[in-house]
């Protein structure tokens, strides 16, 4: 049975670390589709670069690309339910071999929700500081942060 903990744990954060990367390569696959709109409607005059260029439809260039993990997102929630699910194996997990009272039973599954949801944040953040690096200051601005609602503000 305790074992049961330890492996739903495992597998969820190896989910969470999944999904994660499945996140960055869809935001690199859009900063690379987003420099090549924004090579065309350079060589472009007119018509042309002013559809190309045009906010509503198209995102033009690497600066105007999204977050890696924008905040509050479906891909926010979910990292975030991901966490708190792990974090309830491991204080599972522990509670299953009696290890721990209670209140340490809380401290892990705490810890261990920090931990995770700081691995995420730190790899998003991570890769928003290498493209601040090369390509500038982010100048997305088609769904802007917004504030989040009620509890969720103390992960923000």
């Amino acid at each position: 049975m305790a074992s049961f903990g330890l492996v739903f744990a495992a597998i969820g954060y190896l989910t969470l670390l999944y999904f994660m990367e499945l996140r960055i390569r869809k935001v690199k696959m859009i900063d690379r589709l987003s420099s090549i709109r924004d090579y065309l409607a350079t060589r472009e005059s007119g018509a042309a670069e002013t559809l190309l260029r045009n906010d509503a439809l198209f995102i033009t260039g690497v600066p105007w690309s999204p977050p890696y993990l924008r905040r509050p997102c479906g891909e926010w929630y979910l990292m975030l339910y991901l966490c708190m699910l792990n974090a309830v194996a491991v204080g599972f997990f522990a509670w299953a071999f009696q290890w721990l009272q209670v209140g340490w039973l809380v401290v892990v599954g705490v810890a261990a929700f920090l931990w995770q949801f700081w691995t995420v944040t730190a790899w998003a953040y991570d890769e928003d500081s290498k493209r601040e690096a090369k390509f500038g200051q982010s100048k997305y601005a088609f769904l802007p942060h917004k504030d989040v609602p009620g509890l969720f503000t103390i992960f923000d």
